[in-house]
């Protein structure tokens, strides 16, 4: 207990220093956002700690309006989303949307386990603890995605890096996908508001993000690249064959 409360004083004692540094070097930015927020973008990212949108980013404060979860999965039946999104979208009036990923993602990790536990057993195993229970029923289409991917390799492996990197970038695209087809955006571009989605990933090894370029702009419309030439619909939808 007293190593964890030695750990919580130093974030207070770090807290005071930052407060400290902000006010001398921006004292102006400081007082704007004490009057209110206008981000422009809306960030859904995984809940994983070495990944914070606004470092990974490197923006100022109020720039970006931030929802996290595991494996930064989006559902319209989940409330704690929605409510995010729709704030962002109709409160805070935001511009772009962007579903990022990261390398070594703890909840792709366990799906990716879980399928190939599934496979060598010949049925699917039933989760052993609450645990269990709860994050495999979040991560199960992540799960689904990942038994996709094994159903005709013979030598599968939950340590397979390859394979995790490439079950992220799917699932970063099936995402946005799945954003991008939602009632939600279907009933923003219908109104003719000019909201875009993209699909990133963050490398936490170098802490660069790297753009997908699989972004929406409208029902059925690919937004425009972020980073190189602009693709075809038909050459972004490859993230669609699994």
């Amino acid at each position: 207990m007293s190593d964890n409360n030695e750990f919580l004083r130093g974030i207070l004692d770090t807290n005071k220093a930052y407060a400290h540094k902000f006010a001398q070097s921006d004292p102006g930015l400081l007082k704007q956002l004490a009057k209110g927020q206008s981000p422009k973008v809306l960030w859904l990212g995984c809940s994983d700690s070495r990944v914070s949108a606004e470092l990974s980013t490197g923006v100022l404060p109020g720039s970006i309006f931030v929802h996290r979860n595991v494996a930064n999965r989006f559902d319209e039946n989940d409330p704690s989303a929605m409510s995010a999104f729709l704030f962002a979208i109709n409160v805070l009036k935001i511009q772009a949307i962007i579903v990022c990923g990261h390398t070594g993602c703890g909840g792709v990790k366990a799906a990716l386990a879980g399928a190939v536990a599934d496979k060598a057993a010949g049925k699917e195993i039933e989760p052993s603890n609450r645990t269990e229970e709860v994050v495999g029923r979040w991560i199960a289409p992540i799960k689904s995605l990942a038994t996709e991917h094994i159903q005709e390799s013979r030598v599968a492996s939950a340590e397979d890096e390859a394979l995790v990197s490439k079950l992220t970038d799917q699932h970063v695209a099936n995402t946005v996908k799945a954003i991008a087809e939602s009632q939600l955006m279907k009933d923003v571009w219908a109104e003719g508001r000019k909201i875009s989605v993209h699909g990133w990933v963050y490398h936490v090894g170098t802490a660069k993000l790297r753009d997908l370029d699989v972004g929406y702009s409208g029902i059925n419309q690919r937004a425009p690249s972020l980073s190189g030439p602009k693709r075809t619909y038909e050459e972004c939808e490859q993230f669609d064959q699994v």
